[in-house]
């Protein structure tokens, strides 16, 4: 191999470089984007143990990408998301089934509600009532579009406190006469079809630290309760007759529909009668209105009732060799055997997601073209380097 072909490998090598780097200049402005660089070695001849062997040219050696992080551009949009740590997002073809890996957060929603990016459908975990199935197989992460169906009530919540300094009630309770009662409480509940309910329940002081709770669904007696305190500090001593509760509903919902009343935290002291919080489980039929993906990746679906729900988990995967993954269209990478297998979170941690933020490039361009200029020097050397060569090989040829 003479100086023509050392010179040629030079070119070679100067050229390719310069394509690298002037392919890292184009891709400045890409989500999720990694520069590479490339990494030479000299070439010699066979009988490496000669001291005056000299060399023979230059080789590229191999392809290095640096995966550190780019810089992040604000975009607000609730899809675009960049990653806090050194994980990719899991996107699936669904026409072939390729599974890539990206730092591209550029994601949006197709019409039956899969969010997608460049390379295919974002991967995560699914949900199950609202709970997030870390340990299930990936899916296609979908935003749903159908309607949370209705939940009749089954638990009651009621903690309030009861005046103390009341009279006792003689007179015979009567829901239409305000004086055979203490105090009253009203809750909206809902059947098996969300069709609401009004439970009043009507507080009557029977004798010191003694009440009963009268209630009633709809105007219809449903039951009644017994609540004692302690005379040493107001608190709740006793409640019966709270546990096993129903009524029946109208409209083809369940029937009889049976649910409890907590009274737990309730009180009795010398103030005014009061309700401290109150709360039931049912709610009516709801349809999907918005949408939010917090910083854990998780989405969460708001429903025109008020109820919200996981659907689901971004799914992130870790490599331990991402240098060995391999390169592939639209700012994504194919598993391989040099990078090892993908290890997938299982339990993504708070702050591991930057919601309305793109991870651009990590190109610097001062630094680019400050190479690209070296590479440039770098193959007209070699030009001249080939260049003078043939003139010596004239100027023989002439002899």
């Amino acid at each position: 191999m003479g100086v023509g072909n050392i010179a040629n490998s030079s070119m070679q090598a100067a050229m390719r470089n310069m394509e690298v780097i002037s392919n890292n200049i184009a891709n400045v402005n890409t989500p999720g984007f990694k520069r590479s660089s490339l990494n030479f070695s000299e070439l010699y001849a066979g009988n490496v143990s000669d001291s005056r062997q000299p060399g023979l040219g230059v080789r590229i050696d191999s392809l290095r990408q640096n995966f550190s992080t780019g810089r992040l551009d604000s975009t607000n949009s609730q899809l675009d998301m960049s990653l806090n740590n050194d994980a990719f997002f899991i996107q699936r073809d669904p026409f072939s089934g390729t599974t890539h890996y990206t730092r591209a957060g550029h994601f949006n929603m197709d019409n039956d509600g899969y969010i997608y990016g460049f390379s295919g459908r974002v991967q995560g975990f699914p949900a199950k009532d609202g709970v997030i199935l870390n340990s299930a197989n990936l899916v296609d992460l979908q935003i749903p579009n159908s309607p949370l169906p209705a939940k009749a009530t089954e638990k009651t919540q009621i903690k309030l406190n009861l005046n103390a300094g009341d009279e006792a009630k003689t007179v015979p309770f009567d829901v239409s006469e305000p004086n055979s009662y203490n105090y009253r409480s009203d809750l909206t509940v809902f059947d098996s079809l969300g069709n609401e309910g009004k439970l009043s329940v009507y507080y009557i002081k029977q004798a010191d630290n003694s009440w009963t709770a009268q209630m009633l669904m709809n105007g219809q007696n449903i039951g009644t309760g017994s609540l004692t305190f302690d005379g040493s500090n107001g608190a709740l001593a006793a409640a019966t007759g709270f546990d096993a509760l129903s009524w029946n509903p109208t409209g083809g919902a369940t029937s009889p529909q049976a649910f409890s009343m907590d009274l737990t935290g309730s009180t009795q002291s010398v103030m005014d009668s009061r309700e401290y919080s109150k709360d039931q489980n049912g709610y009516p039929a709801g349809i999907p209105r918005e949408y939010n993906i917090d910083d854990s990746g998780k989405l969460n679906i708001y429903y025109s009732n008020g109820e919200s729900r996981y659907a689901g988990q971004i799914a992130l995967a870790r490599f331990t060799a991402p240098q060995g993954l391999a390169k592939a269209d639209n700012m994504s990478w194919l598993a391989t055997p040099d990078a090892g297998d993908p290890i997938i979170n299982s339990d993504n941690s708070e702050g591991n997601f930057s919601i309305g933020t793109l991870e651009l490039s990590n190109v610097d361009i001062t630094e680019e073209l400050v190479k690209l200029m070296g590479a440039q020097h770098d193959f007209q050397a070699s030009a001249q380097i080939q260049q003078t060569y043939n003139q010596v090989l004239q100027t023989i040829e002439k002899l």
